[in-house]
């Protein structure tokens, strides 16, 4: 156990070496455990080879390295590499200003970015968010500045309620939404005219367009506008359904289906009425052709 006064820090535990000599000490430094420095002004280092070099660094645990002013390192192997960037776990690294690392074999080594969770790394990327699970060993790295990447072998599931009732899925392998749609999950079913829906969809106008702030030349859509949609099918019955500025997607699929099922249940009966005239059509020729044989043989 060792004081040094003239710079108010404290040493206890095991040293091999010189890093408790005065001239490693930091002033106002904290170090205990075994092999451990805090060189940096007001720093602490308490585990296993664990150093604290930068002023007010903190580094906790077995071979944590706080390098960085203001940075943190806890866990095993990890190392906190600039100014207030945090790396906390097993083999991680915080490499960049105010970068965060948290898990197992990450990096975060772009300015303000975040790795969580295991085998990921923000390749340098500024502003960057990399989440993975531990379904694999394989790295994944951002790919882009100020975006997010995630890897859940086992989907996303997203509900919207506290009663874990309404909500969308990315399933497993799965490459789009599904909206939760168990029919145990619904209540309160009414039916639905196809005919009128078809009658609403043909008075709905259409345009292309694009979103304010989009590019003219590369970012063009299709499709009704939100106000229109719902003039047309914001209300059933019993209540409100959606709102006069988004269009929600599984209504959007709902109205399609209904207007497709519709436009069938059009086509069936005019195919069926299509064959009716056609065998109206054959008789009729063929009673001509059997008049014909009457007046020619009558002539003769």
């Amino acid at each position: 156990m060792m004081w040094y006064p003239d710079r108010a820090a404290f040493r206890t535990g095991g040293v091999a070496g010189p890093s408790w000599d005065k001239d490693f000490v930091g002033i106002y430094s904290f170090a205990a455990g075994y092999n451990v420095a805090a060189t940096g002004a007001a720093s602490i280092a308490m585990g296993s080879n664990s150093r604290a070099n930068g002023d007010e660094s903190v580094a906790l645990g077995r071979t944590a390295v706080a390098e960085g002013h203001q940075s943190i390192a806890m866990g095993i192997v990890c190392v906190a590499d600039a100014t207030s960037a945090i790396a906390i776990g097993s083999d991680v690294s915080a490499t960049a200003d105010y970068s965060v690392a948290i898990g197992n074999n990450i990096t975060a080594s772009g300015i303000y970015s975040t790795a969580l969770g295991s085998y990921v790394r923000t390749y340098g990327f500024e502003g960057s968010l990399a989440i993975g699970d531990h379904s694999t060993s394989t790295v994944m790295n951002s790919v882009v500045a100020n975006g997010f990447i995630s890897r859940f072998a086992g989907g996303y599931r997203l509900y919207t309620n506290s009663a874990v009732t309404v909500g969308a899925f990315l399933n497993a392998n799965a490459n789009s939404w599904a909206a939760l749609s168990d029919v145990r999950m619904k209540e309160n079913f009414l039916p639905v005219d196809g005919e009128s829906f078809l009658q609403k969809i043909a008075a709905i106008p259409q345009y292309s367009w694009n979103y304010i702030g989009q590019d003219v030349k590369t970012l063009r859509h299709y499709g009704p506008m939100a106000q229109d949609f719902y003039a047309a099918f914001g209300n059933d019955a019993l209540g409100e359904i959606g709102c006069d500025t988004m269009i929600n997607q599984q209504d959007f699929l709902g109205v399609n289906l209904i207007a497709i099922k519709a436009l069938e249940k059009r086509t069936t009966q005019l195919s069926n009425e299509n064959a009716t005239l056609l065998r109206l059509i054959k008789l009729q020729d063929e009673q001509i052709k059997r008049l014909f044989q009457l007046i020619e043989e009558k002539g003769k």
